[in-house]
């Protein structure tokens, strides 16, 4: 009789267990470092499915046939509904900049730029003002991956036409952007959602961290990467679990006295963002000095869902406009939470004045969006056009209970006077309290 070796049977014996399967490679690669090293942060598994270099979902997916933004994408953001959202947003960083008597020259900042389609009605809606026409000084867009910054370059292109003297740059992360004396105008357009949040759970024995662990099937068998099989049922490689005493969770008081552990019940959950505590902070003080320690102008805008209180459950990810699970393919979902406007408050206090919180409804309406609309509506003859112009206008303040209108809040940051009202967030400051 024959025998076999022994490594010759561990192969045969390996080759008889179940196969596991990993709907991405991002999934397999974060599996595969959990099993090694331990469970991770949310923040860690939100970060590692948007930003990983080659697959993350805004530089793994974005490719030349697969959209992101846009009808046949995951998501339609308002500036791709109708261009009155960028004209009525560029008006009132005007109606700040016209303060100022010695005009200065206007830089626009934006973060997260998406197609560049707001920045691209900024700065189109500022040239085609002939007063304003030379006085802007460069277009600074603050994005990561190299495909949508190709995007953005295009559309540039195009909306500065015969502005040749104008620098378009790049750059990574906001701390790149250099400073100037110029009028910062910065824009986060839902920017904030989208930055990592860290789960946070009150115990009897106090806070912990929720932390992305590994489910016990994904312990056995064999890895084996299958994308788009037919075969392929829900194999979520991901649960999660406590992290017992956390250093994140013991400095949170640090962060807000909002989380303070006497105000909370045992069992609340809540989503916290130091990283956007962190850039509201640093925007502020950017719009405040110019580097040297003098006294500069500026104004930002920051635009996104959510509401002056943290959240429990808001993170969520979607797939061609669809709620998906949020460990479903990792890489290629969008993943999103709401924003905890009062916290981004908190931050930037005593550096930059406030303005807000108000909705998108209420901004846009103030700023005159009914008036631009029937002058739109005037220059045009085609009755299709005309319909979809007003069905575009409409959605962008629609108040149903998940209309754009109501959900997308607005609140602005400045360098005048504390106190000082700031059309259109007239009598509003109120309405961002503190509540958790």
């Amino acid at each position: 009789m024959l025998r076999r070796s022994l490594p010759t049977i561990v192969r045969h014996a390996r080759s008889l267990r179940p196969a596991r399967v990993f709907s991405t490679k991002l999934e397999r690669d974060i599996a595969r470092s959990i099993t090694a090293t331990g469970p991770i942060s949310f923040a860690k598994y939100m970060e590692l499915c948007l930003q990983h270099p080659t697959e993350g979902y805004y530089a793994g997916k974005n490719t030349a046939n697969t959209e992101i933004v846009g009808a046949r994408g995951d998501f339609v953001t308002s500036p791709e509904i109708s261009q009155h959202f960028g004209q009525l947003i560029a008006i009132w960083f005007l109606s700040l900049w016209q303060q100022y008597p010695t005009l200065p020259r206007l830089r626009v900042i934006e973060l997260g730029p998406g197609r560049g389609t707001l920045v691209g009605d900024i700065v189109q809606t500022f040239r085609s003002i002939p007063r304003i026409r030379d006085k802007l000084a460069a277009v600074d867009l603050v994005e990561t991956s190299a495909t949508l910054a190709d995007i953005q370059k295009a559309t540039l292109t195009e909306r500065m036409a015969g502005a040749s003297d104008v620098p378009i740059r790049w750059w990574s992360t906001f701390d790149d952007v250099p400073q100037s004396e110029d009028f910062a105008v910065v824009i986060a357009h839902e920017f904030f959602d989208a930055l990592p949040v860290h789960l946070i759970e009150k115990t009897a024995s106090g806070w912990q961290e929720v932390l992305v662990g590994a489910s016990p099937a994904s312990r056995s068998g064999e890895d084996q990467y299958l994308v788009n099989s037919q075969n392929l049922v829900d194999s979520t490689r991901f649960r999660y679990v406590l992290s017992g005493p956390s250093l994140l969770a013991n400095k949170l008081s640090t962060i807000s006295p909002r989380y303070s552990t006497s105000n909370i019940p045992a069992g609340t959950r809540i989503e916290v963002s130091p990283r956007g505590y962190d850039l509201s902070k640093k925007i502020a003080q950017f719009i405040s000095s110019n580097g040297e320690g003098k006294p500069s102008h500026g104004a930002a805008l920051f635009v996104d869902y959510g509401d002056a209180r943290f959240f429990s459950d808001s993170v969520r990810a979607f797939q061609k406009h669809k709620l998906v699970d949020v460990f479903h393919e990792p890489g290629q979902t969008d993943l999103t939470s709401n924003v905890d406007f009062a916290l981004l408050r908190e931050a930037v206090e005593g550096i930059a004045t406030v303005h807000g919180l108000i909705n998108q409804a209420t901004f846009l309406g103030r700023m005159g969006l009914e008036m631009r609309l029937k002058q739109t509506l005037a220059n045009t003859t085609n009755p299709a056009d005309q319909t979809r112009m007003m069905k575009a206008a409409g959605r962008l303040v629609d108040m149903g209970p998940m209309g754009m209108g109501r959900q997308y809040q607005f609140m602005g940051l400045s360098t005048v006077a504390a106190g000082q009202e700031v059309y259109p967030f007239v009598q509003e400051n109120a309405e961002l309290r503190p509540a958790s």
